[in-house]
């Protein structure tokens, strides 16, 4: 198997857990029901799946990036920007 095919498997793995975990847990870190989840690139590595994302803020009209890491038990480890 060649690098491309992992690292779109690990896309479709983070995309795959997307609204059950990943959306859940960052609306639950920054307390904003009304966000947008959405992944924008992701890998294996020996911890699960290293994932970059991107939440568009309604109320604010903005985006944030941040990142995360879905490990092998789907527990959700995000990454989020200060501020």
């Amino acid at each position: 198997m060649d690098f491309k095919m992992i690292s779109k498997n690990a896309q479709y793995a983070a995309e795959d857990v997307l609204k059950s975990h990943i959306e859940t847990a960052y609306r639950a870190a920054v307390g904003d029901d009304a966000c947008e989840v959405s992944i924008a690139s992701a890998i294996f590595d020996k911890d699960g799946v290293s994932f970059k994302a991107i939440a568009l803020i309604f109320d604010q009209g903005g985006t944030i990036d941040f990142t995360g890491l879905i490990d092998f038990d789907l527990n959700v480890m995000l990454l989020l920007p200060e501020g």
